[in-house]
């Protein structure tokens, strides 16, 4: 370059001068980049190497280009120092360069982006894993480690926690989880033993509940025991209650009802056979012992004794029932027969004492004497007379003083025939008549007549109180209170019923009675009402 210098005064005068200038271009071109820096990045494969841009002051730029890449690798692959040169040469030749570094440094875990859902299964159930996909923002594996964590409530109820980590080739991780629920909530299947009857006096076979659960191997059960329903010493429910438990404390209960029943009455250990008994001897009283098999308090009822008395003893059965009961209500009955034998005659217990009379035709006859007997026998039937007999032993009876030997014959029911001896005295007394001091003559039948004892046949004859006939030539008189006879008759037969000679009937009051017999008078007062 020339630059000419001039100089003029106000003369115009001037002075020149020529400035040159020479420029030689020496210098290289100015090489930049576009970005002029980089940020750093995460992964290798993510490098964009910038624009270059290159610069001269002088000259045009004639080319550029890069150099090689080196590279410092620093742990590992995605964490890289990198350096690569640029060049630029003007048309002067002049060459320059500058470098461009991109730091590669990988900090960003990858990335868990699939992981298995959680779920819960029954301790029964096989869980099924699945894995986790991890991706990684730079080339290369994610790899991913497991770690299982388990942890229990019980042996079957626990929690499976998954942990995943998923790591870079720079040691980059992510965490994940999966948490798997094993739950025993089923409790285990417990059987009991069927229920059953069983009579009290029985054996009870006690069996055992059966269990098994779906995780617990090993199941526990326990039992409780206890007895209901009591109605009886025998008669019961008991009730047998299983409950199983598992490791996980799930349990389940069921029942065993045993009905424990009294069917069985009680029943005798000593009870008396049957017996035959002669007339006389007395009722039995054994003694009778029973038990129960389940009742230790059973008890006998007072025994009912049924007489089925017959004519014949010999066809006379007695029988004796027991009755024992226990707390139940069963009852057991048997019958103790006792059958009679009569073989003695029957026993006259009336006494026969001896009879007196005064008049021989006034002695009764077999008949009516051996209907006012009483005997004692075995047998209900009648006592009948099957023969009498009358033997003089003493005097003469026609002349009314005599002694009878009188033997009765007599038979029971059943054929058994015995005998008594009764003795009779006839002897005729002396006259003492009994005269009555009262009498009721109204035709009611009763003391109607003034009757005299002991003047003939007797009514209700006492020993020295009788005659065996009418006395002859007798005499009655009733006298008046004013000394008038208003009665008299002879041969008197007891059948005044005080009256007038005329046949009227005397006034009540008090009359004087005379009577006259075998030469003797008796005397005495009446007293007529009616």
């Amino acid at each position: 370059f020339h630059w000419e210098f001039v100089l003029t005064d106000g003369c115009n005068n001037s002075f020149s001068k020529i400035h040159s200038v020479f420029i030689v271009d020496t210098v290289g071109p100015q090489v930049t980049f576009l970005p002029p820096f980089s940020e750093p990045i995460e992964c290798v494969e993510d490098i964009i190497w910038p624009e270059i841009v290159a610069f001269d002051m002088c000259s045009e730029i004639e080319q550029f280009f890069w150099g090689d890449t080196s590279q410092t690798v620093l742990g590992c692959p995605n964490n890289v120092h990198f350096s690569r040169t640029a060049y630029a040469v003007d048309f002067c030749g002049n060459l320059d360069s500058a470098t461009y570094e991109i730091q590669v440094n990988d900090l960003a875990p990858p990335e868990l982006v699939y992981i298995p859902l959680g779920f819960s299964i029954q301790c029964d159930e096989e869980p099924e894993f699945e894995d986790p996909i991890a991706v990684d923002g730079c080339a290369g594996q994610a790899i991913i480690t497991e770690q299982t964590l388990f942890s229990p409530n019980c042996d079957q109820n626990y929690t499976l926690t998954r942990t995943f980590t998923a790591t870079d080739e720079c040691g980059n991780f992510s965490l994940g989880a999966q948490i798997i629920v094993v739950s025993d909530m089923i409790p285990p299947i417990l059987l009991p033993p069927p229920d059953f009857e069983v009579n009290c006096d029985e054996t009870i076979e006690l069996e055992d509940a059966i269990s098994w659960d779906n995780c617990d191997p090993n199941p526990t059960v326990e039992l409780v025991t206890e007895t209901i329903n009591t109605t009886s010493s025998g008669t019961y429910d008991i009730v047998r209650t299983f409950t199983s438990t598992d490791a996980c404390n799930n349990s389940y209960t069921s029942s065993q009802i045993i009905n424990v029943v009294d069917n069985t009455p009680p029943y005798f250990t000593n009870f008396p056979e049957d017996l035959f008994l002669l007339c006389g001897d007395p009722l039995p009283n054994d003694a009778v012992d029973y038990q129960d098999s389940c009742d230790p308090n059973a008890y006998m009822l007072p025994p009912e004794w049924d007489f089925d008395f017959q004519p014949c003893a010999n066809n006379t059965v007695i029988s004796r029932t027991f009755t024992i009961s226990d707390d139940a209500g069963n009852e057991f009955i048997q019958t103790q027969y006792i059958t009679f034998l009569d073989e003695d005659p029957p026993i006259l217990l009336t006494p026969l004492d001896s009879l007196f009379y005064q008049c021989a035709y006034e002695v009764p006859d077999c008949m009516e004497i051996f209907e006012g007997l009483e005997f004692d026998d075995c047998s209900l039937g009648d006592v009948v007379p099957i023969d009498c007999s009358d033997v003089v032993v003493e005097g003469n009876c026609e002349e009314q003083a005599c002694i009878i030997e009188r033997t009765y014959f007599f038979e029971d029911a059943c054929g058994n025939q015995g005998s008594a001896k009764q003795y009779i005295t006839v002897q005729e007394s002396v006259l003492a008549p009994e005269m009555p001091t009262g009498m009721t003559p109204n035709g009611d039948g009763y003391n109607d007549a003034y009757v005299i004892r002991g003047i003939g046949p007797s009514v209700d004859p006492e020993l020295g109180e009788i005659q065996c006939d009418w006395l002859e030539d007798t005499r009655i008189r009733i006298i008046n209170r004013w000394g008038s006879i208003v009665f008299e008759t002879l041969d008197y037969r007891n059948d005044w019923e005080g009256i007038t000679d005329s046949g009227e009937d005397l006034p009540p009051g008090t009359y004087f009675v005379v009577f006259e017999a075998l030469g003797e008078s008796f005397s005495t007062y009446v007293d007529i009402r009616r």
